[in-house]
């Protein structure tokens, strides 16, 4: 996530209380709260019977540290092997989810 939005111009900053924006985000796996919470959100939550597979929840938030506004909310439901995917050397699988999620996010100073 950080390399993520350093290449759109963010620094990462440490201390919540001197940041701009606070980023919260959520990985669940075959999590029904997960599930309910994208659902109440979205209105939405893919389903899949193929048990060779597990079902992964990824939410993200973006908030302004001062008003507590929302500027972005995205989420993402799908499958598969997490155990193959999580030992991976590289990271590109996940910066193009985080592109999917994020690439309508604003560069830093507009």
């Amino acid at each position: 996530l950080l390399t993520y939005l350093q290449s759109k111009g963010y620094r990462y900053q440490a201390d919540p209380a001197q940041a701009e924006m606070v980023i919260g985000f959520l990985f669940a796996v075959n999590d029904t709260r997960a599930s309910k919470s994208t659902y109440s959100r979205f209105g939405t939550v893919p389903g899949m019977t193929q048990a060779a597979y597990k079902k992964g929840t990824f939410l993200l938030t973006v908030l302004d540290s001062e008003r507590q506004k929302v500027y972005w909310r995205a989420a993402l439901q799908g499958y598969g092997d997490l155990e193959t995917e999580s030992n991976a050397a590289n990271s590109t699988p996940m910066q193009k989810i985080l592109d999917i999620m994020l690439g309508g996010f604003p560069k830093a100073g507009r």
